[in-house]
């Protein structure tokens, strides 16, 4: 199989995924509170932050089900996701979204800032190869130092080959 046939339907896969994304009428919160299916009656989200965390999600589905147009409420801590059926004339989606947010307490992760996974990464491994360096030269260098001394040695040997 051609690597250029393997991108252009993996591009074209990522495309239909973006476009059905944008075609919900109701928006997601990216890490925190997902739109995953809307259909009327039904909603489907999926919470990250609730993953694996059973009696939050039991403490959920009781707070949903006092409201009184939430019929049924499914949780599945496994996933994060929460299934909910409501009656469409008592509550609009966009208010029952609003609902979950609040009695989840996510509205206070809605408010802070968010900063990307990849983001994340790079820091964490900064620090880990800064803590490296600063520990296997017991405390004499790190990399900020250790740049600094690489490119000041490039430098000088750059300019000292320019006179020769």
């Amino acid at each position: 199989m051609s690597p250029l046939f393997v991108i252009s339907g993996g591009l074209y896969a990522v495309k239909a995924f973006l476009k059905k994304r944008q075609e919900s009428p109701l928006p997601s919160f990216i890490g925190i509170l997902e739109t995953v299916h809307y259909l009327p009656g039904r909603l489907r989200l999926r919470l990250p932050t609730y993953i694996k965390q059973n009696s939050a999600y039991e403490k959920l589905r009781d707070r949903l089900l006092g409201v009184s147009p939430i019929s049924k409420v499914n949780c599945n801590p496994n996933s994060g996701s929460l299934l909910i059926h409501f009656d469409e004339q008592g509550i609009e989606p966009l208010l029952l979204q609003g609902v979950v947010i609040r009695l989840a307490g996510l509205d206070v992760l809605m408010q802070g800032q968010r900063q990307p996974w990849l983001s994340n990464i790079v820091k964490d491994s900064s620090k880990m190869v800064n803590d490296s360096i600063y520990d296997t030269s017991k405390g004499l260098l790190d990399v900020k130092t250790l740049l600094f001394l690489f490119f000041a040695y490039a430098g000088s040997l750059w300019r000292f080959s320019q006179f020769l």
